[in-house]
């Protein structure tokens, strides 16, 4: 398993890239089944994305954003075998979200870890690697902090979910 990116929820994307000094070659994808607007921020060469998600419309993330607010939504983990990386994490006390198989809540944890199969970002996963020894280091976010604080650490300062 390998972290392919962190998924952050906030009120508008443009702002949130303004503010933060955030930039894509990507353009802002719109998706009407899941209700919200998606633009991926690369990360360096040892893995991990940036995602930022801004609810467009009725859906999951208008709901997960009424009740959490803005911050940190979930964690994208890609996996060369779904069933048994879902395995492990309910085996760790993690639970299958009822509205999507792809989604996993743990109580009492203010973020859902999404699990997917296939390729990630920087192409095949790599037999041997593995979510606890791999690391990965994005420039945008030195650090992540969730729950009640809806602020990630970026190179000494903060930014602020918006």
């Amino acid at each position: 398993m390998v972290l392919d990116h962190i998924a952050v929820l906030t009120t508008s994307i443009e702002r949130f890239c303004a503010e933060n000094d955030l930039h894509s070659s990507e353009p802002i994808e719109t998706f009407a089944d899941t209700g919200s607007r998606e633009l991926y921020i690369d990360g360096d060469a040892s893995g991990g994305r940036l995602l930022l998600l801004q609810p467009h419309g009725a859906g999951p993330y208008q709901r997960a954003l009424d009740k959490r607010g803005p911050g940190l939504h979930h964690l994208g983990v890609a996996t060369d075998d779904l069933a048994a990386a879902r395995a492990q994490w309910v085996a760790c006390g993690w639970q299958v979200h009822p509205a999507s198989g792809a989604f996993l809540f743990q109580r009492g944890v203010p973020t859902l870890i999404e699990l997917f199969e296939g390729m990630t970002a920087l192409g095949p996963l790599a037999a041997t690697a593995t979510l606890a020894t791999t690391s990965v280091r994005f420039p945008a976010l030195a650090g992540i902090r969730c729950g009640a604080e809806t602020a990630v650490e970026r190179g000494g300062r903060v930014l602020q979910m918006l």
